[in-house]
């Protein structure tokens, strides 16, 4: 009767030279990334916080808008039953005030 052989020792070198530092690999990123994870929060909240002062910058642009804006009948004879005009900046802001 034959000895029992494992499948471990039925393979070949070469598939030893693959399945090795696949293994190594898979071992260093299981190791590594949850510090990577960390390295990422404290960059989200400094992106949050920029996006937190455009948009109150966004707010005062829009209120100075809002203020600058002429009466409707304010622009003079060529303004039609006080048709609306829209802002030099390109800007268009809709019936609530609100830019679109």
């Amino acid at each position: 009767m034959e000895p029992a052989t494992s499948w471990l020792d039925q393979l070949s070198p070469l598939a030893w030279v693959v399945i090795v530092p696949a293994l190594a690999l898979l071992w260093l990123l299981w190791v590594l990334l949850p510090f990577a994870v960390f390295g990422v929060k404290g960059r989200l909240d400094r992106i949050a916080a920029e996006l937190a002062d455009i948009r109150e910058e966004l707010q005062k642009l829009n209120s100075r808008v809002a203020q600058a804006r002429p009466e409707p009948g304010a622009l003079g004879p060529g303004d039609p039953a006080g048709h609306r005009r829209e802002p030099a900046l390109g800007l268009r802001i809709d019936q609530d005030d609100r830019l679109i």
